[in-house]
């Protein structure tokens, strides 16, 4: 039914600037189903926090001609 897919837990109320371009440490990797991070986001609005589960960029640089496939 649900494709299995890795998202990130990201903090909304950090600046911008505190964001690595190279990607997001991995204990903030979870792995789940569209329906369970939908849930899951959910209630952390209910909690009123600024976390939230972002689904990770599926799109990969091709090194050797610097496309995106």
């Amino acid at each position: 039914m649900y494709k299995i897919e890795k998202y990130y837990l990201i903090d909304w109320g950090i600046p911008a600037n505190q964001f690595s371009e190279s990607g997001y440490t991995p204990n903030k990797e979870v792995y789940m189903t569209s329906e369970d991070a939908q849930i899951k986001n959910n209630e952390l609005v209910e909690l009123r926090t600024t976390l939230r589960y972002v689904r990770a960029n599926a799109r990969k640089l091709n090194k050797k001609n610097d496309e995106v496939r």
